[in-house]
């Protein structure tokens, strides 16, 4: 391979709507699903909406949710044994500024969706949000890049985008570009619970 040349990076699903009952406090206002990179694991997720400034004093949307512990595209006994793990978890993360508990997620609007001297056409293709996400039981932290979208049949709008690895020497947000082939909305994943967290040391109540 030329040493010039990127490796391949692994890419994962990440998917979530609105769901069919009316959100409250106690459930979430987007809820679907989210894969680890280069594998078929997925895991159901619940997000909270919430806003923030930035740091032009601007306005802004982000999510913050969790994922649940076990994966529905694993076999009986390796979800058996993700059950029997949970008297035992994992420790909270902590990634640049945030502390992620377990299944934390933490999702803002993508800081360089503008930036001078950069063409129009390629600051389109850039994420609108940006975020992470901690599968907890060791796995690494996770980046998520999301391109909202609007479902052709109903109008309803979709979170949808990609998870991938955090790369060195590589800016989240800024270097991933072109929206991502996304599969249909899921049904809205079944109570998944959140605590919502202004502070993003999320707690997976799950």
């Amino acid at each position: 391979m030329d040493n010039n040349q990127q490796p391949k990076q692994p890419k994962g699903n990440f998917i979530a709507s609105p769901p069919r009952y009316k959100p409250t406090n106690n459930r979430p206002d987007m809820s679907g699903t989210i894969s680890i990179p280069g594998t078929e694991r997925e895991f159901r997720i619940g997000l909270y909406s919430f806003t923030y400034t930035d740091k032009d004093g601007v306005e802004q949307i982000g999510y913050s949710g969790s994922s649940h512990d076990i994966s529905r595209n694993d076999d009986a006994m390796t979800q058996l044994k993700a059950i029997a793990g949970r008297r035992t978890p994992s420790e909270a993360v902590s990634h640049k500024g945030l502390t992620l508990q377990p299944g934390g997620i933490a999702i803002f609007t993508n800081g360089f969706k503008e930036e001078a001297g950069v063409e129009k056409e390629l600051l389109d293709k850039r994420p609108q949000f940006n975020g992470y996400w901690n599968p907890g039981n060791g796995e690494p932290i996770v980046n998520i890049a999301i391109w909202p979208r609007v479902r052709k049949d109903d109008n309803v709008v979709i979170l949808g985008g990609e998870t991938s690895y955090p790369l060195p020497g590589k800016v989240e947000g800024k270097e991933q570009t072109g929206e991502p082939t996304m599969a249909p909305a899921a049904e809205p994943a079944p109570r998944a619970r959140a605590r919502r967290s202004r502070d993003m040391d999320i707690d997976q109540s799950m």
